[in-house]
């Protein structure tokens, strides 16, 4: 039951971690006016435990155990039954509405053919009665696990993980939102959508079974910080009221409630904030939206440390030379 509690939150996180903006390709910034007495930094996360996730851990786990003095995420993560039972609640379909319901023979057949042929095949039945943005999220989450090979140095996705290292070092931990308030955005998709998404996916993937998955596209442009390929991937099939819930009306409610957060706290707090990548660029982007309302918000080129080891090494061979 915690396991698939776990595999659900999972799924939401992902669901709610893009938005469709264009900007700088970074995933760090700073935050700064001069009415705030300490800078504060906006990142961009991805929930999944994925090494490669981890990239820039060298820069931002000063800032959220040392330097910051609170860590603001989406969500607070700390009271995880709560949200697991909510999650449960919502995956379900309503009034016995299954998979059969939604496809052509056809494509039901494609479909559960690829349920049954993936890590999750004992998951089948399950799955017959769950929506299918929960089906397509955790498929492509299992063939990802499935496809590295090796265990994830880290337990906790990322934005998880940043939470608890918070925690341990005694700093105040935060949430933008709440759990009700992303089920509501989630809810703006219609059945239909959501089967039509699943089986593009699934249906893509069978044409052409050595291609890149989506899950893995995702990480590849994670890595390069490229948040706005991030955007026209993850949410190109949305209708657009499915988008405005999604994503708009949510990067304006939290880049309200920190700027709130920031002005109440001016004189003696500086905030970490880390919210999905795709949230912070273009014109009803997070960082946008605070400079309207007055901050400076600028990149920080951050690279992971193996990029600045290389540097290093090209540097110090052409000094010897």
């Amino acid at each position: 039951m915690r396991k698939i509690s776990l595999i659900l939150m999972s799924a939401l996180a992902l669901l709610l971690s893009f938005a469709p903006q264009k900007s700088v390709a970074q995933l760090l910034w700073k935050i700064s006016s001069d009415e705030l007495a300490k800078d504060s930094y906006l990142y961009g996360t991805m929930h999944v435990t994925d090494d490669r996730a981890f990239i820039l851990k060298d820069t931002w786990y000063p800032l959220i155990t040392e330097e910051c003095d609170v860590i603001a995420g989406e969500l607070d993560m700390g009271n995880l039954m709560a949200m697991s039972m909510k999650m449960m609640t919502l995956a379900k379909m309503p009034n016995d509405t299954t998979l059969a319901d939604l496809y052509t023979d056809e494509e039901y057949e494609l479909v559960m053919g690829a349920i049954k042929d993936s890590p999750l095949s004992n998951m089948s039945q399950m799955f017959n009665t769950m929506k299918p943005i929960f089906i397509s999220t955790m498929l492509s989450e299992a063939k990802r696990s499935s496809q590295e090979g090796k265990k994830p140095k880290h337990s906790e996705a990322l934005d998880a993980y940043m939470q608890t290292q918070a925690k341990k070092h005694k700093k105040e931990v935060i949430g933008l939102e709440t759990i009700d308030e992303q089920l509501v955005a989630l809810e703006s998709m219609t059945l239909k959508e959501q089967a039509d998404l699943l089986y593009q996916s699934i249906a893509s993937e069978s044409e052409n079974n050595e291609g890149e998955s989506e899950m893995e596209k995702m990480m590849r442009l994670y890595v390069a910080q490229d948040i706005n390929s991030l955007y026209e991937l993850t949410t190109s099939s949305l209708s657009a009221k499915a988008s405005g819930e999604l994503l708009s009306i949510r990067n304006h409610r939290m880049a309200e409630r920190l700027g709130k957060a920031l002005q109440e706290n001016k004189a003696d707090k500086s905030y970490f904030v880390g919210i999905g990548a795709a949230h912070l660029a273009g014109e009803e982007g997070v960082i946008e939206l605070l400079r309207k309302q007055g901050y400076k918000v600028e990149p920080i080129d951050a690279k992971p440390s193996e990029v600045k080891e290389d540097v290093k090494k090209k540097k110090q061979k052409v000094g010897e030379e």
